[in-house]
């Protein structure tokens, strides 16, 4: 087993899922976005006008009615590509499954790849990380930077307003 160690406080924001994935994740949640791009990801989904759609819609399967309509009002009507996501699920299902205390070859086994890819998805750094995640923890560490106190607070600072 390797050295790596995850960061122990990964979740998934909105803004780590591709394409309209992210869209609905604010509209809705996470959780249910991952749902779509698990049961129609790398298709095309038709969205109807929101009026048309009712409880018996596919949507109506995954999102409540008024999220359905919700979605459908923000994406727009009509036919729309629908991410897989597959990169960065599979990413933070290896990571939680790490943080679980599972090994290479027991994440291998329950994701369907070979332990060289687990390897590859738990190694550490943020080149290791899809470009989009690492980009967003890298905002995030430079945010809570800024947000600190500074050492001299009688100093000033040129760049708040």
């Amino acid at each position: 087993m390797t050295d790596h160690r995850p960061d122990d406080d990964i979740t998934l924001i909105p803004e780590m899922l591709p394409g309209i994935l992210c869209d609905v994740a604010h509209i809705s949640s996470v959780a249910k976005a991952i749902r779509l791009a698990r049961k129609r990801g790398g298709t095309k989904i038709y969205l109807p006008f929101p009026h048309r759609i009712g409880p018996g819609h596919w949507l109506c399967q995954i999102f409540t009615l008024d999220e359905a309509r919700a979605i459908s009002k923000v994406l727009g009507q009509g036919v729309l590509k629908c991410p897989s996501a597959k990169i960065i699920l599979r990413w933070y299902e290896a990571n939680r499954l790490w943080r679980q205390g599972k090994t290479e070859p027991q994440i291998a086994l329950a994701l369907g790849l070979h332990d060289s890819s687990v390897r590859r998805l738990l190694r550490h750094g943020e080149r290791r990380k899809p470009g989009r995640i690492a980009g967003l923890q890298q905002a995030e560490r430079v945010r809570r930077e800024a947000s600190k106190t500074p050492k001299n607070p009688g100093q000033l600072d040129m760049f708040n307003r």
